[in-house]
């Protein structure tokens, strides 16, 4: 199989893997969407509740409490948010970085099967020449080549 057939196999199995990853991606957005409806209400009840405490006659207290959690709440989750940017950053530098070291391992490898042949066929042809009284080399059906010894007494 030549490189660009090989290369060309790598990325039907990549587009097979994403068209998964999307499929899975949108049942569990189904799923989030179906739990919306109940989801709002609860949403809603926290909307109201908050709103309530701020405008009834709530004491301060309560309020900073309150306001002191949410703060936290929303730092906590915004330095998440941070880390899981810096970890996507960091890992798809990576896998540019890994792709490139294929590339070049492919290039090299390509060179270097091309080498290998180039000298196969150089030494079996300096071989047959220096040793033809003695001895025959023969193509089998699948291009191996075999040496067979004839012997004089």
């Amino acid at each position: 199989m030549s490189c660009q057939q090989s290369r060309l196999v790598d990325d039907a199995k990549r587009v097979q893997s994403l068209a998964a990853k999307i499929s899975e991606i949108g049942t569990t957005l189904q799923g989030l969407l179906k739990n919306e409806a109940e989801d709002s209400i609860e949403r809603r009840r926290a909307i109201d509740f908050l709103n309530s405490a701020t405008l009834s006659g709530t004491s301060n207290s309560e309020k900073q409490h309150i306001e002191a959690t949410l703060t936290r709440l929303l730092a906590s989750t915004n330095d998440e948010v941070e880390q899981l940017d810096q970890q996507c950053k960091m890992l798809l530098s990576s896998v540019k970085g890994m792709r490139e070291k294929i590339r070049k391992k492919t290039i090299d490898l390509e060179r270097n099967v091309a080498r290998l042949e180039s000298l196969e066929v150089s030494d079996l042809r300096s071989w047959t020449s220096t040793n033809s009284s003695k001895r025959s080399c023969k193509s089998s059906t699948n291009d191996t080549w075999y040496v067979s010894e004839t012997w004089t007494t």
